[in-house]
């Protein structure tokens, strides 16, 4: 969603300033991730948690209006 984006000339450099640092530090395999996404975090102030916070939700209601149309409509038939 638009209104939590984050422009691509912002985030790259911030990619990169927590990529060096995770390789400084040998942080790799199962660690890696979460390293990475707390230090974006921390380096954007918390922008970047509302930014995928913000895609998580638009996600899960993409999926339920899928699903939504997906599932044949019911038949209510009068007692």
């Amino acid at each position: 969603p638009a209104e939590n984006e984050i422009p691509r000339a912002e985030i790259d450099p911030i990619e990169e300033i927590a990529s060096r640092e995770a390789q400084e530090k040998r942080i790799s395999g199962q660690a890696l991730t979460p390293f990475l996404l707390q230090r974006v975090n921390e380096l954007t102030e918390g922008k970047s948690m509302r930014a995928n916070l913000s895609l998580l939700l638009n996600n899960a209601c993409l999926a339920a209006q899928i699903a939504k149309a997906m599932v044949p409509p019911l038949k209510i038939r009068a007692l």
